[in-house]
């Protein structure tokens, strides 16, 4: 696992990215989280990037195009990154879940997702406000 300082540290490990992706995101931007690290392991011609598509207890996400994506549960994710591929009714997503997964050095534990987020290191609460930012 990569020092969570730095993620981006000189190192032969590969970065290891989990995708949390929300039913009605769609192709595109997953695409777009996906394939520049594709095309980095390809360009370096090792692997540089590895990742996993997460979801709530590793259920079925359907994407905007009817594709449905299989997933690994979200709790069982070790790993130095985590992306969220949110869509459509984001707000809808935002039940009174909890689960935590580990990223770098530290134990992440999310509530009410995206809307409380608390770091266990730090004890740092952090409520980013939905559909700010987004379009």
């Amino acid at each position: 696992m990569i020092s969570a300082k730095n993620i981006w540290q000189n190192t032969d490990a590969p970065l290891r990215v989990g995708l949390l992706v929300l039913n009605d995101s769609n192709m595109l931007s997953l695409a777009a989280a996906v394939d520049p690290m594709r095309a980095c392991n390809r360009r370096a011609d090792r692997v540089l990037f590895s990742w996993q598509f997460l979801a709530q207890g590793g259920q079925e996400v359907s994407l905007t195009s009817g594709m449905v994506l299989q997933t690994e549960d979200i709790s069982g994710f070790i790993g130095d990154l985590l992306i969220l591929v949110a869509g459509f009714g984001l707000e809808q997503h935002s039940t009174p879940v909890k689960w935590s997964c580990k990223i770098g050095q530290s134990v992440k534990v999310y509530s009410n997702l995206m809307k409380e987020y608390r770091n266990d290191e730090t004890t740092e609460v952090f409520r980013p406000v939905l559909g700010q930012g987004c379009a």
